[in-house]
């Protein structure tokens, strides 16, 4: 059976959130920014980006550019609300379906058409629950494939749907500009410029030895997105148990002494929460948000049942970090994440003394824990988070 994909798109889906909770920003300039002296613009408006505001672009600069512009810290967890909001309501149409990013989802809608009809009449059904729902207009790709279905769907404006037949992709790809193919970078758009390749129906036509000699191993790759072929499998995503901690500091910070302090906090607070949940983790992951929001992320995955002291997570969050942080623009934001748990219990080293280090380490957090159940988490600190503002500990 021919695989039915469809591509809904929400543009700029953060804004259309932040104006629906705050309606009075349909009126003026608004872009998402954090609330310090060396933040960067994230996400701008329409009317922000008529007074020549664009992502990327300091914010001092931007209020001097636009006097009435309102800056907004962007609110994840909200977002995310109604991102799963929007993914089981897309259930209703279909078991499988995938959120690529804010705003962005993938319906698998093979062999459903005697349930909702024609793949049209089923794209038209969820723009107009995105509509209800969140009042926002969604744009609709329909293809055998995610490749297919995402393109389309950027060839659109909101509201309207475009339907790629089977058999037909390659026809419907060729007069495309490659700049329209997902993970192509800079990189490669100035060197298919320097080639003289405009369109996808040329690319595809280079013998393949060829363009790999100008684009090097991805190339095969590249030739086979610029033919139409792409991924059928929509991926649902699973209930993986995991914890996540976020930690914004207060002032950006490139210091290393201080944003040491700040990683021994948020391991005190992992190690805490984990050991309340009674959990041990396998794996660790520590993500970097530096001022010009780029995002760094490293994880490391142990064999030892050692990440439920905050000793030896702040060994490893640290060993994380020294090989993530090559970076000199300063850090505004600390994500850690913990996964793959189990029961909690460890093997045993064979020489007692070996056990003493774990033994001192386990008394030291218990007594720790008994403090904080009574008093609160921020009662009690270690003398390494000196530098740390209780306030964001809370």
């Amino acid at each position: 059976m021919e695989k039915t994909i469809l591509h809904l798109a929400i543009d700029n889906i953060c804004l259309e959130l932040e104006t629906l909770r705050q309606p009075q920003l349909k009126e003026r300039p608004f872009v998402l920014a954090t609330l310090s002296n060396r933040s960067v613009v994230q996400a701008t408006s329409p009317k922000a980006a008529e007074c020549g505001i664009y992502p990327g672009m300091p914010v001092s600069i931007a209020k001097k550019r636009c006097r009435p512009l309102a800056v907004i810290p962007p609110d994840t967890s909200f977002y995310k609300t109604f991102q799963q909001k929007i993914f089981h309501k897309l259930m209703s149409f279909s078991p499988l379906v995938e959120i690529s990013s804010w705003g962005k989802y993938y319906v698998d809608l093979t062999g459903t058409k005697r349930l909702l009809g024609d793949p049209v009449d089923a794209a038209y059904k969820s723009q107009k629950l995105f509509k209800k729902l969140i009042g926002v207009e969604a744009k609709a790709g329909i293809g055998t494939n995610k490749l297919v279905s995402q393109v389309a769907a950027t060839l659109v404006p909101p509201l309207d749907i475009c339907e790629v037949f089977p058999g037909s992709e390659s026809r419907f790809m060729a007069p495309l500009n490659p700049q329209l193919l997902p993970g192509i970078g800079p990189v490669t758009q100035k060197r298919l410029q320097e080639l003289n390749i405009n369109s996808l129906g040329k690319l595809a036509t280079i013998p393949y030895e060829i363009l790999k000699a100008a684009l090097g191993q991805p190339a095969a790759y590249i030739r086979d997105l610029a033919q139409g072929r792409g991924d059928t499998n929509v991926n649902t995503p699973g209930s993986i148990p995991k914890i996540d901690i976020r930690l914004h500091l207060p002032e950006e910070e490139n210091d290393r002494d201080i944003l040491l302090a700040y990683l021994m906090a948020l391991s005190e607070k992992l190690g805490y929460r984990i050991r309340k949940e009674n959990k041990i983790p396998y794996n660790i992951s520590l993500e970097l948000v530096h001022s010009d929001g780029i995002r760094v992320r490293g994880q490391k995955t142990t064999k030892e049942a050692l990440l439920y002291l905050d000793h030896f997570i702040f060994i490893t969050l640290k060993e994380i970090f020294n090989r993530i942080c090559r970076r000199r623009i300063r850090i505004r934001e600390f994500i850690v994440q913990a996964s793959k748990f189990s029961l909690p219990y460890r093997q045993l080293h064979l020489f007692p003394w070996d056990e003493m280090i774990y033994k001192k380490e386990e008394k030291l957090n218990h007594c720790l824990d008994l403090i904080r159940n009574r008093f609160g988490f921020s009662s009690i600190l270690r003398g390494k988070t000196f530098y740390v503002s209780q306030n964001t500990l809370n």
